[in-house]
């Protein structure tokens, strides 16, 4: 113990002369604590906790892959996650989600806060519920609708006490006049979702007709009797129809892999 002790006086003294290096140290120590945070978010939440979503086994993120870039993302453009909901014959239902930052007004102080924006089924598809108020409607997934929002219980609790009577209420998102719906069940709040503060309909936000663009974290249900190789088998196809189409999917496929 007592050599353990004389080290780490050595090691501090050598610190204390060299600044500079003292300076490297420490950001090298800063960035191994943040990323070990960062993998035991991720292990925590994709292998130790339960996913917060109704029958998991049958869940799958669509992902996309180019093959000449070494390149592979969890994330699709907003076009192609259009084309391949309206196309697909294997999955229940594709749901979107993308997160955020936004500002939020009306209660107080001007607060920053984290937006997930989400499809209005995936709350449907994925067995979430609220505690008060309700999920969003078909209608308000349009573009052109009153826009709407929905609270996380974290934030709910947080900011407003978990008073009920904020539903109904208007704050200012981002300048725009938004409406408490509904407050979500706290069961979402794992992993980076514990994070969020306010849900918004994805369509809300006029998202840029642009597949390159790909930042939407896509989740969908296999059909009864479809395996995971069937489901890859027919978004590899689809991919390779967009990729004839539009120049900005050309050497781009994609494929499937559980949401665990």
């Amino acid at each position: 113990m007592s050599e353990i002790v004389r080290e780490l006086r050595q090691g501090l003294r050598q610190l204390k002369t060299h600044p500079s290096h003292s300076a490297v140290v420490v950001v090298t120590l800063g960035l191994a604590i943040g990323l070990s945070a960062v993998v035991f978010s991720f292990v925590s939440f994709f292998l130790l906790r339960p996913l917060p979503v109704r029958d998991e086994k049958t869940m799958v993120i669509i992902r996309s892959m180019n093959a000449t870039q070494s390149m592979m993302r969890p994330r699709v453009s907003y076009p192609d996650f259009v084309d391949y909901k309206a196309a697909t014959k294997v999955i229940e239902e594709l749901v979107a989600l993308t997160t955020g930052t936004g500002t939020l007004t009306g209660h107080g102080d001007a607060r920053r806060v984290a937006v997930a924006e989400a499809t209005q089924s995936l709350f449907r598809v994925w067995d979430l519920g609220v505690v008060a108020g309700r999920g969003f409607e078909a209608s308000e997934d349009a573009k052109g609708a009153s826009p709407v929002m929905l609270l996380s219980h974290g934030y709910w609790s947080r900011e407003f006490g978990k008073d009920k009577g904020v539903v109904g209420k208007t704050f200012s998102l981002d300048g725009r006049p938004t409406t408490v719906v509904g407050i979500l069940a706290p069961k979402i709040e794992v992993g980076r979702f514990s994070e969020m503060d306010v849900w918004t309909p994805l369509q809300q936000r006029l998202l840029a007709e642009d597949r390159g663009r790909r930042d939407l974290t896509v989740t969908g249900r296999r059909k009864p009797g479809v395996s995971l190789e069937q489901v890859n088998t027919e978004f590899q196809i689809l991919a390779a129809g967009l990729s004839k189409e539009h120049p900005e999917n050309r050497d781009w496929t994609a494929g499937a892999i559980p949401l665990r």
